[in-house]
């Protein structure tokens, strides 16, 4: 009896992958002597096809297949549903299976030059890779070098493709040198390191070190245990990954708070439950309230610290301080004939006089739930501290034009003085709108005065304070020697004859 033999031929058009686009397959096979031949060719991208070629026995077990693509071919890993994606470049790649069924052979190889791929949770493409990634049936190698956010990567070692091995002598290692991130609601920044990955390529787990510079670190003000993973996958864990915060970084929430760190954090966990461990020192800045800007204590040990089980809520030990406005104001008499009928409504724009307050407040406890302490020289209870702060905008303006000069000096100055008085390490110095009076003029108009105080101990400081844009208007220079909480001795002087003295004593009944 012969054997059967059989020859045929099939087509797809317009076809799909696990619902990815293929644009077309062709197939031939013959069946001779119990063997069927094949070649095909499948078309997913472009005009470079995947081109297939094989035997397979219908008595035996052995394999015979073989597998090539090049360039745009290489775009087949995209109908794989796969968190890497080809975007483009030239390459080629070749994959031979062989052996049994029982005890299958496989063999690849990829050869790439001037490639571009995306990957799942990275801000850019990584583009001009260049190298070749060798791999069986248990195990790759890889030997790439490419460009990513302005920096330079290279990739080196092996990887487990789906059993992990933590003995492996060369694991997959990724060096990054100059990276500019650009990490939405998260980092914007140099970015630096190196990072080994270990487990395999179904369940990465990343360890190592990473160096971030001349950054900002982005605060949302979604503090808690759990992280914001975004679109990171999260079939891929950290172990001890440390991050380092070195020169020139900012953790920020505008236009809030904006402070300069240094420290280091391991990481442990997923994207979406991260475990940090760790110190961040704060070195300058500022916090903006309602009406009053404060300034970091540099004398004071400023840190926030992470615990594994608080995850992204950091236990704080911060001290800042500030100078606030305080407007006394005269009642006006009820009845003009009776000068003791005094109102007991005091309007904002009745006569007073202004001082200012040196608030401190001292943050404690996580993130979440601070306690916040303020005290005040001189002293005033923490109610009438907090209502100096949220409501000292309206206390202190007599005018409309004032009000604009406040809310603009807010907005627009902060910045600029908190930069100004880090470059002199100034105890204060302040960039306040104004306004002035004039000579011969009906109505007030806009200035920018400028004042800078040193202290020379806790009790003694010196300021100055001029008007930028308005020579006419002299130049003041004071003494301050606070002999206790309740005593202030004050002196003044323009230079131009205007000279003062002053004690001032305060008792609060």
């Amino acid at each position: 009896m012969a054997l059967p033999e059989a020859q045929g031929r099939f087509r797809i058009a317009n076809g799909s992958f696990d619902r990815q686009p293929v644009k077309s397959a062709d197939a031939e096979f013959a069946l001779k002597n119990l063997l069927i031949r094949f070649n095909g060719q499948v078309l997913v991208a472009g005009d470079e096809p995947i081109v297939l070629s094989g035997t397979y026995p219908l008595i035996g077990d052995a394999l015979d297949l073989n597998i090539a693509v090049k360039d745009e071919g290489l775009a087949f890993i995209n109908i794989l549903n796969q968190p890497v994606r080809w975007q483009g470049g030239r390459g080629n790649g070749n994959l031979m299976l062989s052996g049994t069924r029982r005890s299958p052979q496989v063999r690849g190889r990829i050869d790439l030059k001037e490639a571009a791929f995306t990957v799942v949770g990275l801000p850019a493409a990584i583009e001009q890779v260049s190298g070749s990634v060798e791999f069986g049936l248990t195990e790759l190698m890889a030997n790439l070098t490419g460009k990513f956010s302005d920096g330079d990567l290279k990739a080196e070692g092996r990887l487990p493709i789906a059993e992990g091995s933590e003995s492996i002598a060369d694991p997959l290692t990724v060096f990054a040198e100059k990276l500019r991130l650009d990490l939405k609601d998260l980092y914007q920044g140099g970015a630096q390191g190196t990072v080994a990955v270990t487990g395999s390529l179904r369940s990465p787990v990343l360890r190592g070190e990473v160096t971030l510079s001349d950054g900002r670190i982005l605060l949302n003000g979604q503090n808690g245990k759990e992280g914001e993973g975004g679109n990171a996958p999260d079939n891929f864990r950290l172990e001890g990954l440390l991050v380092k915060l070195t020169e020139r970084v900012q953790i920020t929430r505008a236009p809030l708070l904006n402070f300069l760190a240094r420290g280091e954090i391991a990481l442990s966990g997923t994207p979406r439950s991260l475990q940090p461990s760790g110190r961040i020192d704060l070195l300058g800045g500022q916090f903006n309230a309602i009406s009053a800007r404060f300034r970091l204590d540099r004398s004071f040990e400023n840190f926030a610290t992470f615990q594994p089980s608080l995850g992204l809520n950091p236990t704080l030990n911060v001290r800042v301080v500030g100078v606030v406005p305080e407007v006394t104001r005269v009642p006006l008499p009820a009845n003009p004939l009776d000068a003791f009928a005094l109102s007991t409504n005091v309007p904002v724009t009745a006569p007073g006089a202004q001082r200012s307050l040196r608030v401190q407040a001292t943050v404690t406890g996580t993130a979440s739930n601070p306690d916040i302490q303020l005290s005040s020289s001189p002293p005033r209870s923490q109610a009438e501290i907090l209502t100096l702060i949220g409501g000292g905008l309206l206390q202190q303006q007599s005018d409309a034009a004032a009000a604009i000069a406040n809310i603009a000096g807010s907005t627009f100055i902060g910045f600029l003085q908190d930069a100004i008085g880090d470059v002199f390490n100034l105890a204060e110095f302040n960039l306040t709108p104004t306004t002035t009076n004039p000579v011969g003029g009906r109505s007030s108009g806009l200035a920018l005065s400028a004042e800078g105080a040193i202290d020379v101990g806790r009790q003694f400081s010196i300021s100055v304070r001029g008007v930028l844009n308005d020579p006419a208007q002299p130049t003041t220079y004071t003494l301050r020697y606070r002999l206790d909480p309740n005593t202030l001795v004050r002196t003044s002087t323009d230079l131009q004859g205007n000279n003062s003295a002053s004690v001032e004593y305060e008792s609060r009944f």
